[in-house]
């Protein structure tokens, strides 16, 4: 897998004891750092697994992590900077992206046959973003050491070798058995590989200075690799990730809470950053709705996206979640359901050519008088949308999103729909998106991240908080909390990193 690096071109890669160490978060302060300091810097991370994806101006996907880092880098995020993207799906299967294009539905073991298909590809992909920028900051993936991945993962040593890149090494020490980790992690790895690695980072360490310098002596002792920087845990960062949102409780001194939304946990669940935005905003509170969970004391219902619709819906009959969610919008809860979520507010999703599922058929909440029928092309495309009259302070206003979903739902005369999409991508266009029943309590679109949108989401919880018999409460801007968080764990870098050593391999 060896490519020389244009020599004008230089490249820092971390690699972690794990997932969800810190890599992305401390690979972000890296790419801040380096664009302040007047560098044209991109970030990389050859192969990505999400079912959480950022949609690029272009309409392609990639992880969350490389499109913040590259806010970082103040550059345009674009496939090149995750050539290869990964979403789980049934039966222990992926669908494969390749630089933004969709290549199929595979097993693992078909995976493992197109190694040399995807390397061609990571190595096109660096070279582009070595022409185009002096600097490069690449992320791994996982850890370089799991057996089981390393014929398939693409992320780790063979990048490394590419960019002839220094690796730091990032353990999290929150986990608890952080020298272990460490320790491991450098003795599993062959020497070539073992050689690259010019220094550790600790992550989220919670001790004081001298339970530090007690630990980093220890490691640098036992692991020979200096130990350059211990960085304390960041509470309330901003920052949208490949994984799940998580819903943390509340410090004490947070404002009541006034507004309570439900987000439903499918077992499938994808693309579910919709409900970021609104987890950050004041007295409100975002609640996993579980199986056995109880909807009362809600005021609404979210349906996120899915990677398998029929499964999910299946599973909301079985475990009696779709008779609550009925019980429940009866009651005058609202119900909403964004992508996947559209299409199981509809009377039935139909999926004749197996593409998600074997069932064929399933029926759907009842919620909406729509159906939906899967087939084997995926829309995946920016889009830009006007509210229609439904939506009363923000008629006739426009708003931006993404598009990434199978399948076409039709609607049936009666029903209104939830907006009109004015562009795709580049190309301006008139088409309905979505549903709204006719008191509004219950809408479905195909448009993610509208909650990023400061009016929508202020107009969406203005009226949830009028039903509760509250006053409107300010709207916080997603791209600043974006831009604060990123500050913050840049600041956090410079404080508790020996910043200085690393970019002088640069």
């Amino acid at each position: 897998m060896a490519l020389p690096a244009p020599t004008s071109c230089r490249a820092l890669m971390f690699q972690g004891t794990a997932s969800n160490v810190g890599k992305s978060v401390l690979a972000t302060a890296f790419c801040r750092i380096l664009r302040d300091q007047g560098r044209r810097v991109a970030p990389f991370k050859a192969q990505n697994w999400t079912l959480n994806p950022f949609v690029t101006p272009s309409g392609s996907e990639i992880g969350w992590s490389q499109a913040v880092q590259a806010e970082a880098c103040g550059v345009y995020p674009n496939t090149h900077m995750n050539p290869l993207l990964l979403k789980p799906v049934e039966g222990n299967r992926v669908e494969l992206l390749i630089q933004g294009e969709p290549y199929g539905i595979l097993t693992v073991e078909e995976l493992r046959r197109l190694r040399s298909r995807l390397e061609r590809a990571v190595r096109e992909s660096y070279a582009f973003l070595a022409r185009e920028y002096d600097t490069v900051v690449i992320e791994g993936a996982g850890t370089p050491t799991d057996i089981e991945t390393r014929a398939v993962h693409l992320a780790n040593a063979g990048v490394a070798e590419i960019a002839d890149a220094p690796v730091i090494l990032v353990g999290d020490a929150s986990k608890g058995g952080v020298f272990a980790a460490l320790y491991g992690t450098l003795a599993l790895l062959p020497e070539a590989e073992r050689e690259r690695v010019k220094g550790i980072l600790i992550n989220r360490f919670q001790g004081d200075r001298t339970d530090g310098a007690t630990l980093a002596a220890h490691i640098e002792q036992r692991c020979g690799v200096p130990v350059l920087g211990l960085i304390p845990e960041l509470r309330d960062l901003i920052l949208p990730h490949e994984g799940r949102v998580l819903v943390e409780e509340r410090p004490a001194e947070t404002p009541p809470v006034t507004v309570r939304i439900g987000v439903v946990d499918l077992p499938h669940v994808g693309n579910d950053d919709d409900a970021a935005p609104l987890a950050v905003e004041p007295a409100v509170e975002l609640v996993e709705v579980g199986p056995e969970a109880e909807l009362e004391g809600l005021h609404c219902v979210l349906l996120p996206g899915s990677a398998n619709t029929l499964e999910d819906l299946a599973f909301l009959h079985e475990t009696g979640l779709a008779r609550r969610i009925r019980a429940f919008r009866n009651a005058g809860g609202m119900v909403v359901g964004i992508g996947g979520g559209l299409q199981m507010l509809g009377k039935v999703v139909l999926d004749p050519l197996g593409r998600e599922s074997n069932r064929g058929e399933v029926e759907g909440l009842g919620l909406l008088p729509i159906a939906t029928l899967l087939g084997h092309t995926r829309e995946s495309h920016e889009v830009e949308a006007i509210c229609l009259e439904h939506t009363e302070e923000l008629c006739g206003k426009s708003v931006h999103g993404y598009e990434n979903h199978y399948g076409r739902t039709l609607l049936e005369e009666e029903v209104q729909p939830f907006a009109a999409i004015v562009r795709r991508d580049r190309e301006l266009i008139d088409h309905r998106d979505g549903a709204i029943s006719e008191d509004g309590r219950v809408w479905g679109t195909y448009i993610h991240g509208l909650f990023d949108d400061p009016a929508f989401r202020r107009c969406f919880l203005r009226r949830l908080r009028a039903q509760a018999g509250q006053p409107p409460a300010d709207t916080p801007d997603p791209h600043q909390q974006r831009e604060a968080s990123i500050a913050r764990v840049t600041q956090a870098v410079h404080d508790y990193v020996d910043v200085e050593r690393i970019l002088g391999w640069l």
